[in-house]
């Protein structure tokens, strides 16, 4: 009777990072919490595995930032350790790291005006005050974009990028990303001319970080603004709500630029809610604080 050699079980990244965990030196205090992206002091199984997938190139840093305790914008093999070592041994909730106020541009509206370029109230606020717009279809409509100078005292930069970016910090001055896919959720930067109409992915929780899928986001959005940041109220893609004019204004008499984004069919919001996040840079590159907005499709 014949015997066959068993080959050894080789172990997953997983199995070999709890192992390195495991065989570290013990120390009596808990350590902190890294990778804990529900921020409830507590490192769970699914949390290692999200940083498991950013170190393996199959997620986006984004989508677990608490790993990446150090702001390089790429998860180590030493933040994993950490995160797991937290998981064994109890963590301390990490201490953010301060961070310099927005001195960029301040958003004096974000919300979106109908097919016919009329403007929409908001029908309410979600539980984190965010107004909500609703639309029917998710098509049609006009998403609007107002700045105007924030502390930094300089006025709002017009650029929209409209060609694919060469690193993660390549962006454009309007900077916008939503929460949910729109359309096929195409990753394609600027899939939106010569015939070819892709969608957008989505970034969920809407975020801002030095990440290339996030720079890609925002990029797509900008190849979509029409007519680029309009600086003359008289410009706007916006009717003027007062009825004085005639004509078109800006959504706040107060903005001093103006970008509108709209969705077509091979691009719309889906049916449900979607968050919309957007920020501004002024001329010198200062970003702005970042406002949100709900956009409700369906009735």
């Amino acid at each position: 009777m014949s015997s066959s050699l068993r080959r050894p079980r080789l172990l997953p990244p997983l199995s070999v990072v709890l192992l390195l965990a495991a065989v570290a030196a013990g120390r009596a205090l808990a350590v902190p919490c890294v990778g804990d992206c529900s921020d409830d002091g507590t490192i769970t199984v699914d949390e290692i595995l999200i940083g498991v997938n950013v170190a393996l190139g199959r997620a986006p840093m984004a989508s677990g930032p608490q790993f990446d305790t150090d702001a390089s914008g790429t998860l180590t093999v030493d933040e994993l350790v950490s995160s797991v070592d937290a998981a064994l041994r109890g963590c301390d909730p990490v201490q953010p790291t301060p961070t310099q106020a927005a001195s960029g541009p301040r958003i004096t509206s974000l919300s979106i005006a109908r097919a016919d370029q009329s403007t929409v109230a908001p029908v309410g606020v979600d539980e984190l005050g965010r107004e909500i717009y609703r639309s029917l279809n998710g098509n049609g409509i006009w998403v609007i974009v107002e700045a105007a100078a924030g502390p930094s005292g300089l006025l709002p930069g017009t650029q929209a990028v409209t060609t694919a970016p060469l690193f993660p910090t390549d962006r454009p001055d309007i900077q916008v990303v939503v929460s949910r896919a729109l359309g096929n959720g195409s990753p394609t930067v600027c899939d939106n001319q010569d015939g070819v109409f892709g969608g957008v992915p989505g970034v969920d929780p809407p975020t801002f970080a030095d990440d290339q899928v996030v720079t890609d986001v925002i990029n797509e959005l900008s190849c979509r603004v029409d007519g680029g940041g309009r600086t003359r109220s008289g410009d706007a893609c916006t009717q003027d709500a007062s009825g004085q004019n005639f004509g078109f204004a800006f959504v706040n008499p107060a903005s001093q630029i103006q970008f509108c984004v709209r969705p077509a069919a091979a691009w719309a919001f889906p049916a449900g809610d979607t968050v919309v996040a957007a920020r501004v840079r002024d001329i010198a590159g200062n970003p702005g604080a970042v406002r949100e907005m709900v956009v409700r499709v369906g009735r």
